[in-house]
């Protein structure tokens, strides 16, 4: 009887990490399928641009990486792409010349201010029916997951 107990409650850990794992491959999904339909944009060109906005407009390529959970070589190619759309420039530190520094461009920050009020309406879409108390326990456990990963 023990061992079926045990078989359930480990059974219920991967149903709940295949749905978590679902669901938030869907949410990018009709994010970005939203954001390219109304903006030509990516989430994680959004990413970026609200990066930078809430850091003002500047970071190191690495602190971009951070901030979108993407690896670094991932990140320069993002940028060099969103360099030739105009939404970002690069500029050389001035206090150590060896970091090139990421920039918002007056192009970025348009777009940025154009396409948050989507970003809003979706997050208000994903999360309609959750009370606050929902939203605090949901980011405490989405938070020991981060911390699992980080870990290990």
């Amino acid at each position: 009887m023990t061992k079926m107990v045990v078989e359930t409650h480990k059974n219920i850990y991967v149903q709940t990490f295949a749905l978590f794992t679902l669901l938030a491959g869907a949410t990018i999904k009709y994010m970005d399928n939203r954001f390219f339909r109304e903006y030509d944009l990516s989430f994680v060109k959004y990413s970026v641009l609200r990066a930078l906005v809430r850091n003002g407009g500047t970071l190191k390529h690495t602190q971009l990486a951070g901030w979108t959970n993407t690896k670094k070589h991932n990140i320069t190619a993002l940028v060099d792409r969103m360099k030739e759309d105009q939404l970002v420039s690069t500029e050389w530190s001035q206090l150590d010349r060896r970091v090139n520094n990421v920039v918002i461009t007056e192009k970025g920050k348009k777009l940025y201010e154009q396409a948050n009020p989507l970003a809003r309406e979706m997050v208000e879409q994903i999360m309609n029916g959750m009370k606050e108390k929902d939203v605090e326990d949901f980011e405490r456990l989405l938070n020991i997951i981060k911390a699992n990963i980080e870990h290990n």
